[in-house]
This record gives structure tokens, C-alpha cells and sequence, in this order.
């Protein structure tokens, strides 16, 4: 006869239960609810990388934007003057920056991987002119006139401006990469690369809420007096997890990390954190002016770091360089690349295209004759230093011709002046 089981809330129900058979019980009640507890977390974490995911999309399709503004801001009008010069001139840049919100967003935001995106806007010349004419209008006495607008825009009101941004989300940061990697970043680990990124990023951070903290609330406190350590934390997880827009690497092995700040949303996420604060309140701040002063205080949201080079032992031997540069320096060397079509943007085939040209321009260049007995792709397998200098070599070849090809695709020639290979190894 099994034991009986005695609970205190409910012993009517309790004992007539068997000890083996509460045992199953609360086996089942337990399994049920980690069952529970999973169904619940699933939607949270789908909502968390929703969240994620249109951030990142809101920040691409900003810097298509400012991307779009600095094509159209090229555009001559007139008086020797570029629309954006002449926009600086007569402080019209916020109303015509109105003007390209009303933008085509070209296709819709495009993931190029699973946490990058990229948003294309494009604008007709002609409502570019349409803006800018009303601007001239409201300004008489600027430098230019209706007359000289209509003569400088007869070369671009026919044409479209375009701006291309991309932004990845922030656990994409780890994956970046040099475009070309060459010269010192040769010699620098996956790891150091990573840290390097980290660092810079953290840096950034730390900027931002530095440049912050010293906004005055009122005459007696600031931002960084009025913040608990909790809200301080707070509003620095909040910049932490921004989408990246840009990563730049640098010939010193610095490198550079810019984060995509909305300034009016990160002034909210501020002024929430300091009305939660547990210190003392100030009594009646100012928050207009406080605004004010907290976006002429905010840094740039750029952070820098630097990588550290494997001073290790050399993998490989270097080697030597003839004295004479080779006969092949007076030459030129070109190649063509093919991309199908399946793309809706004529430029996304052409860069594929391009990208296959370099590729195979590569091979020819390794194929070149270093001295007697050595081809250059030979010693680069030997020197990562005259691998990297192909690489740099390479990518100084200039697109010739570019034929589009219809649904076909698109075939595009390049061309390299062999003098500039042996300036890279040289380097």
C-alpha cells in the first residue's frame, strides 16, 4: 500500500493520493509549465527581433536619405553656386530636406544578409526644381533668380537623384571586415579585429553619454549629477543596442564605428531616465530649453579603436623584390565580368558584374612574372604583403565600359595600368 501524502491547504484531496503517484503529478505540472513558459517566451523573442529588425530599417532608410540629400546637393543653379551651397545661403535646407521626405522608396527595404539592410529613395530632377524654385521665390534677394535656376537645371531636371543607406543591426558587428584586406590588416587576428570593433563601438557609447551628461536640468544640477547608476546604465543599453551605419577601417589599424542616433528619441529615453532616477529631483526644469541644449552638447556618435597586429613569428618568408621593375610595368591589363539579371536595379547587376571582372583580373595579375622563376601569385602565397598589394593593386582598376543587357543582365570591362602594381609592392 502506497504511502499517503499529507499537504496542509487541501488534506482531503492530498491524502488519498499515492506518494508514486504525486510524484507523476508534479512531474506533469512542472512539464506543463516549462511548456507554458516557452510558448510565452517564443512571441517575446519574435517581437524583440521585429523590433530589431524595423530599427534597423528606420536607420537605412535615414542615411538613403542624407545619401539622397548629398546627390541633389551637387546639382549646379546657378551663380557658380551648388544647390547645397545655395540652401546653406539662404537657410533652406530643412524645407527642401521636406521636399525628399516625399521621396520613392525604390523596391522597399532590401536584406542583403540576415542583419544587414539597404534602402534606395530616388526623386525626379523636375521636383527637385519644382522645390527649389519656390525656395528662390521666398527669397528674391538671394544670389540666384528664376532665370539662372532655369538655365543650371536644364542639365539635371530631366534626371533622378538617388541615395543608397545601409544599416546593420548590432550583432552583425562582429562579421565586418576591411573591404580589401590588405597591408597592416594582413596581420591582424579574427579576435583582435573583433575586440577592435567591440571597443570602438563601447567608445562610442561612452561619448554620447558623456557629452550629455553635462546638460544642466537647472542652475544647480546636470544630466550626469541627476542619473542614478541604474538610469545611467539604462540609458547607455539604450545606445548599445543602435543600429550600426557605418565601419570604417584605417590604413593604422584604427578603426572607426558610427551609430544611428534618432536625436529626438534618444532625448526622450534621457529625459525618462532622469524623471526615474531615485536622486534628488530638480524642481521645474525647462525641458524646451534643456532640448535645446542637449543637442548642441550631443557628440558624433562615432567611436575609434585600435587593433593590435600578431607580432608573432612570420608565418610565411618574405620575399625579395627585383631591382629592375619587370618589362610588364609598361602595359595595361584588362577583363571583363557577366551578371544574369533577376535584379530590378541595373546598378546592383553592374557591381556583381564588376566584382567578377576584378576577380578574374586578379588571376591574370598573379599570373605576371615576378623575376625567372616566380610568378606573383606564386610569392604571394609565400608574402602576405605582396598578396595584399595585388589586392590593393586590383582594386585600382577603372571600370572602361559597362553594357546593360536588359533582363539578360550586364556585362562590364575594367582596365589597370600595370604601373600601379608595382607602386603597391613597392609599398
Amino acid at each position: 500500500m502506497p504511502t499517503p501524502v499529507y499537504c496542509v491547504e487541501r488534506p482531503q484531496v492530498c491524502k488519498i493520493i499515492g506518494q508514486p503517484t504525486m510524484r507523476l503529478l508534479l512531474v506533469i505540472i512542472a512539464t506543463l509549465f516549462a511548456a507554458h513558459s516557452v510558448v510565452l517566451a517564443e512571441p517575446s523573442r519574435i517581437a524583440l527581433e521585429q523590433k530589431q529588425r524595423a530599427e534597423t530599417a528606420r536607420a537605412a532608410r535615414a542615411r538613403a536619405l542624407s545619401s539622397l540629400y548629398r546627390d541633389a546637393a551637387a546639382a549646379p543653379v546657378g551663380a557658380g553656386l551648388t544647390l547645397g551651397q545655395y540652401l546653406d545661403r539662404v537657410n533652406g535646407v530643412d524645407s527642401f530636406k521636406d521636399t525628399l521626405e516625399t521621396a520613392e522608396e525604390i523596391g522597399g527595404p532590401r536584406w542583403i544578409d540576415a542583419k544587414t539592410c539597404q534602402v534606395q529613395w530616388e526623386i525626379t530632377g523636375k521636383r527637385v526644381y519644382d522645390a527649389v524654385k519656390l525656395i528662390v521665390a521666398q527669397h528674391p534677394d538671394g544670389p540666384i533668380n528664376q532665370i539662372k535656376l532655369e538655365h543650371a537645371s536644364a542639365g539635371w531636371i530631366k534626371r533622378s537623384f538617388c541615395g543608397v543607406g545601409s544599416s546593420a543591426e548590432n550583432g552583425a558587428l562582429a562579421q565586418v571586415q576591411p573591404a580589401a584586406l590588405g597591408g597592416q590588416w594582413e596581420v591582424v587576428s579574427k579576435k583582435s579585429r573583433e575586440e577592435a570593433l567591440s571597443a570602438a563601438k563601447m567608445n562610442a557609447v561612452r561619448r554620447l553619454s558623456d557629452s550629455i551628461s553635462k546638460v544642466a536640468l537647472d542652475p544647480h544640477s546636470t544630466v550626469g549629477d541627476t542619473l542614478d547608476k541604474e538610469q545611467q546604465q539604462s540609458v547607455e543599453s539604450w545606445l548599445s543596442s543602435l543600429p550600426i551605419g557605418r565601419v570604417e577601417f584605417g590604413r593604422d589599424l584604427n578603426v572607426d564605428v558610427t551609430l544611428v542616433v534618432d536625436e529626438p528619441q534618444f532625448f526622450d529615453v534621457v529625459k525618462t531616465a532622469v524623471t526615474k532616477s531615485a536622486t534628488t529631483q530638480p524642481a521645474h526644469p525647462a525641458w524646451a530649453t534643456v532640448e535645446e541644449e542637449f543637442y548642441d552638447k550631443m557628440a558624433r556618435p562615432v567611436g575609434r579603436s585600435q587593433a593590435e597586429a600578431d607580432l608573432g613569428e612570420p608565418k610565411h618568408a618574405a620575399v625579395s623584390l627585383p631591382r629592375q621593375p619587370p618589362v610588364w610595368v609598361e602595359g595595361d591589363l584588362g577583363s571583363s565580368g557577366f551578371s544574369g539579371g533577376g535584379e530590378k536595379e541595373p546598378l546592383k547587376i553592374a557591381l556583381r558584374a564588376e566584382s567578377d571582372a576584378r576577380t578574374k583580373l586578379r588571376v591574370r595579375v598573379e599570373a605576371l612574372p615576378l623575376d625567372k622563376t616566380t610568378t606573383l601569385g606564386e610569392a604571394a602565397k609565400s608574402d602576405p604583403r605582396i598578396a595584399a598589394a595585388i589586392t590593393r593593386a586590383v582594386s585600382r582598376a577603372k571600370a572602361t565600359r559597362t553594357e546593360y543587357m536588359g533582363e539578360a543582365g550586364a556585362r562590364v570591362w575594367i582596365s589597370l595600368d600595370l604601373h600601379h602594381v608595382w607602386e603597391e609592392l613597392q609599398r
